[in-house]
């Protein structure tokens, strides 16, 4: 069925909206419309929604007084453990306040501290307990005692003492830079390394060309009555015995036995001087 506008605009129209007894039936159906939705928004609004509001300010709060009860829960949970703590502290607090002075024991202190100090070198002139406690800051106290001897007077400022040159003296003695000095010590130097200095005119064996800790012992040897040791450098196996070198420090074999290879080396100081030096090569366990 066909809807006329035109015929329901004219009966709004035509409608004396003074007189509801002579309204026909679309605007009267228009009229509940509007109470019908006019009603409960009215409602919402002046009622409904400030009830809403309220709930959400209930909800923020209840989920605060969970969060004091979780936390006072918690605490009561340790109130027992709190308590304990709370008496051991009144106890310790006790004993140490047992320990302070009282009045009647203050003179012979204050005699033990003044006999300590002149024992000490040190002079008192008044003992004056304060009047009463006085609470201050601590640095505002340190500032204090540090100026209080500076308030009203201000310290002189130190004498200047003239200068006085100082005559150079040293003239007639031994320079310790002369080129000439630096020969002489030099040559008595290179006469005290030349009695340990290893000869480079000896022919090399053929373990002096391995490091002395790449080389292992593996073993001993008797044969005629002499000890060798048997050695491994690289994959190559040495019979070695007493006077042999072995290692890149010049050094020679002075005793074998079971259990290691003593050498005697020579190397150079931090000076550049050939000393000795000894040491050994141990014997390497099998594995088992």
């Amino acid at each position: 069925m066909a809807v006329n506008f035109n015929a329901i605009l004219d009966e709004f129209k035509r409608t004396n909206w003074k007189d509801p007894g002579t309204w026909h039936t679309v605007p009267k159906v228009f009229v509940w419309l509007v109470i019908i939705v006019a009603v409960p928004v009215a409602g919402y609004l002046a009622d409904t929604s400030s009830q809403i509001d309220e709930l959400e300010q209930l909800r923020g709060k209840e989920t605060k007084l969970k969060e004091e009860y979780l936390a006072k829960k918690k605490q009561a949970i340790n109130l027992d453990l709190h308590r304990q703590q709370l008496r051991e502290i009144d106890t310790q607090f006790g004993a140490l306040l047992r320990q302070l002075p009282n009045r009647s024991q203050m003179d012979a202190l204050l005699v033990d501290i003044n006999q300590a100090g002149l024992g000490r070198g040190l002079q008192f002139e008044l003992f004056k307990p304060a009047p009463s406690e006085t609470v201050r800051e601590f640095y505002a106290e340190l500032l204090a005692e540090l100026t209080k001897d500076l308030r009203g007077r201000v310290e002189p400022l130190p004498q200047v003492r003239p200068y006085e040159p100082v005559p150079y003296t040293a003239e007639g003695q031994i320079d310790p830079f002369r080129p000439e000095r630096i020969d002489v010590a030099a040559a008595g130097s290179r006469a005290s390394v030349s009695k340990l200095a290893p000869d480079p005119n000896r022919p090399k064996e053929p373990l002096e060309s391995f490091p002395l800790e790449s080389i292992q012992m593996l073993g001993t040897i008797t044969q005629n009555k002499e000890v060798f040791a048997l050695v491994k450098a690289g994959p190559n196996l040495y019979r070695v015995k007493k006077g042999n070198y072995m290692g890149q420090n010049f050094g020679v074999v002075t005793a074998i036995d079971e259990g290691a290879i003593n050498l005697k080396e020579l190397v150079q100081d931090s000076g550049g001087e050939w000393v000795e030096r000894t040491s050994a090569l141990q014997l390497v366990e099998a594995k088992r």
